[in-house]
């Protein structure tokens, strides 16, 4: 990806290794902060351009929000590199709240799916697309609001890039040549 200049985005999804510990009981819900965590600390060292992570709390066993943050700002402390949120198929209002949280605590953002526009599939075409174009791109709207307004920039992982790219700027790029 370096060689090349593309974006190296990695996903890393926690999974129990015990076959008797299930991923939504509560046992495995106490340890997926630390698993977590410890996920963008080995990930982040690797040198990925961005980490794509999972919430670091099971909120329906855990539904303090204190406790979302404080995991939010251990993941951010760990991780080396941008890392952005996963919805992993929540429902929208559950995962708006996890980006804000998130993106207060460090993270640099959010990777929507099907929190966004899973309501969106068993419907019509002609219904599914007037609710993609209205209830899905207000989602995206709100989302973007509030990654533009609490997000940790990316560029404070890489100070020598600049926001905004000058006029002509393909001419003279160096991952063409």
């Amino acid at each position: 990806c370096r060689r090349y200049d593309i974006p190296l985005y990695l996903e890393a999804v926690s999974y129990s290794i015990d076959p008797k510990l299930d991923k939504n009981s509560a046992g495995f819900a106490a340890r997926r902060p630390g698993l977590i965590r410890e996920i963008a600390s080995r990930l982040g060292a690797l040198g990925p351009d961005v980490l794509k992570l999972e919430f670091p709390v099971d909120v329906f066993n855990d539904p303090e929000e204190g406790n979302w943050a404080r995991a939010c700002e251990a993941v951010s402390e760990a991780a080396e590199c941008p890392w952005a949120v996963l919805s992993a198929g929540v429902d929208f209002d559950m995962f708006k709240r996890q980006v804000e949280i998130a993106c207060r605590w460090g993270a640099s953002g959010y990777i929507a799916g099907r929190a966004v526009w899973k309501e969106g599939v068993p419907m019509p075409p002609q219904q599914r697309d007037d609710w993609l174009r209205k209830i899905a791109a207000a989602r995206l709207d709100q989302l973007a609001e509030i990654a533009d307004q609490h997000a940790r920039p990316w560029r404070d992982f890489f100070p020598g890039i600049e926001n905004t790219p000058s006029s002509g700027w393909l001419d003279s790029y160096q991952g063409l040549s």
